[in-house]
């Protein structure tokens, strides 16, 4: 991932262990970058979930931070968003 996205992420200081975690910090925080620019955008998460090709509730569960989304995921989603993956570290 770019370090631009990383920069504003909070850190995982427990380690790899941390991962393992339901609600990680840094999935918490990619979810909250997802749901905003879905918001933004004016856009159901029904819409991004069928423009993306995932499930509604695999869409939800990225927004709330919940399991964990593969690369290939989130590259759909930025696509279904319109936007690049690069733009989820702006604010």
């Amino acid at each position: 991932m770019s370090s631009t996205i990383l920069h504003a992420i909070p850190e995982l200081s427990n380690g790899p262990a941390a991962l393992d975690d339901e609600k990680n910090p840094f999935l918490v925080t990619l979810g909250e970058r997802v749901r905003n620019l879905r918001a933004r955008r004016g856009m159901t998460r029904k819409a991004v979930a069928q423009a993306a090709q995932v499930s509604e509730r695999h869409l939800a569960n990225l927004e709330y931070g919940i399991g964990n989304a593969s690369i290939l995921v989130l590259l759909q989603v930025a696509g279904a968003l319109q936007c690049s993956w690069r733009s989820w570290s702006a604010t």
